[in-house]
């Protein structure tokens, strides 16, 4: 799996095509089954995404060194900001036609899947596990210089 992700990563209009193949028939499976309507599904995606972001913040904060955090962490954090920005930006637009037709919703359900998926292959945010922990290292020297001034 790493190294089809590596190979993808290279290339931008591979991931891009792959993203939308995904999130289109991913999108269409959740609508089609009729499980609940539309701004209900942006509402778990949106608290899968926030969760996911929690949880991958929890996890840099016990780790010591960018392999702790793993291949993924990375791509993890971008699908995750990719479903909240845009299922936030999606039921935003919802607020204002509250029944939306089928063709519609597939549309932006398919567009949020695949959002979060191509910031999963693409792995946009590959720096973003450093930073982490030099942040990190930030708050861990700061309480130790205060620890001493006391």
């Amino acid at each position: 799996m790493k190294s089809l992700l590596l190979r993808f990563e290279k290339n931008k209009w591979l991931s891009l095509l792959t993203a939308i193949i995904v999130g289109g028939l991913v999108g269409y499976y959740l609508l089609s089954v009729d499980w609940m309507p539309i701004q209900n599904w942006f509402k778990w995606i949106l608290g899968l995404g926030a969760t996911g972001l929690v949880l991958l913040h929890v996890k840099s904060m016990f780790s010591e060194n960018v392999e702790d955090l793993g291949f993924y962490y990375s791509r993890l954090y971008g699908m995750c900001v990719g479903f909240i920005y845009s299922s936030v930006g999606f039921m935003i637009l919802l607020k204002f036609k509250t029944d939306p037709s089928a063709a519609s919703g597939l549309i932006l359900l398919s567009t949020v899947l695949a959002t979060g998926c191509f910031y999963f292959i693409k792995n946009s945010y590959s720096k973003l596990a450093e930073s982490h922990l030099i942040g990190k290292n930030l708050i861990e020297k700061q309480k130790k210089k205060a620890q001493e001034a006391e």
